[in-house]
């Protein structure tokens, strides 16, 4: 993808920049960055394991003429919440976080692009969640270790499933 000449970015006048917004999964505060053009398709822009949403600058800069482009921190990277110096967290904790992102956009079905470890997450939510996707596009993915697809989208997706509801009765 080139980049157009100018300092902004990539960005048109007619749209307006990027604003960060939060949201609460799974007990952790989570920024995204919206770039605007909600009437636009959705896409998701999802990081690599040692970056944070503001990398994808660059690419949702273009992408927003087309897209409503929204590009998440992930826990404990960026803006996000962290569980604490040296936390682990959890390979299925960032699909719920994906998964909450995604139903914030209230849309019935999104395009999702990850990088790295980002890929791996949106690989893993795909095939938990086909009926929302759209598109989806890997750079560079790497994902959980190797597992029965079948067996383990179903109960991933059933696990999502319960923890929307345990959150609803939360009131987060």
């Amino acid at each position: 993808m080139r980049r157009r000449n100018g300092s902004n970015g990539g960005m048109t006048d007619a749209l307006p920049g990027p604003a960060s917004h939060t949201l609460i999964s799974q007990r952790l505060r989570l920024n995204y960055v919206d770039w605007g053009n909600p009437d636009a398709p959705p896409l998701v822009l999802v990081h690599g394991g040692q970056d944070h949403c503001r990398n994808w600058d660059w690419v949702a800069g273009d992408l927003r003429r087309d897209y409503h482009v929204i590009a998440p921190d992930l826990r404990g990277h960026g803006d996000s919440d962290w569980i604490g110096a040296g936390g682990y967290y959890h390979y299925m904790d960032y699909v719920a976080d994906l998964d909450d992102v995604i139903a914030r956009m209230a849309r019935k079905r999104v395009i999702v692009v990850g990088h790295s470890m980002g890929g791996g997450v949106a690989a893993y939510w795909a095939g938990t969640r086909p009926d929302r996707l759209h598109g989806l596009a890997l750079l560079e993915g790497l994902g959980p270790p190797d597992q029965s697809e079948v067996e383990l989208g179903g109960r991933t997706a059933q696990w999502l499933d319960a923890l929307v509801v345990q959150q609803r009765r939360e009131g987060a």
